[in-house]
C-alpha cells in the first residue's frame, strides 16, 4: 500500500469533504492501486499555492477503472474512494 499526496482545486475538495464526490479521474502516473491511501489537500490553482497547510482529507482507493474500460484514455484512470478521516 502506498500513500499519495494529491492537490485538489477548492471546488473538488469541498465536494469530497461533503461526500458528494466519491471518485476521481486522474492521470495514472503514480500507479494507483486498490487499498492505496490518498491525502487530498486544497489547492488554489490561480495562486499556485495550498489553501491551508493543516487542512487535508484522508481516503482509501476502493476501486479502479483504467484505460481498458469505458473509453478512458490510455494512461488515465477513474478511482473510487472511501473517506477515512477529515482533518480540519
Amino acid at each position: 500500500m502506498k500513500t499519495h499526496h494529491l492537490k485538489l482545486n477548492i471546488g473538488d475538495f469541498l465536494a469530497v469533504w461533503e461526500r458528494h464526490q466519491t471518485a476521481q479521474f486522474r492521470k495514472n502516473d503514480r500507479n494507483f492501486k486498490v487499498g492505496d491511501e490518498i491525502i487530498f489537500r486544497p489547492y488554489v490553482t490561480d495562486k499556485k499555492e495550498y489553501l491551508n497547510n493543516h487542512t487535508a482529507i484522508r481516503a482509501q482507493i476502493t476501486n479502479i477503472v483504467d484505460s481498458f474500460h469505458f473509453g478512458i484514455p490510455k494512461g488515465y484512470c477513474m478511482f473510487s474512494i472511501h473517506l477515512i478521516v477529515l482533518e480540519p
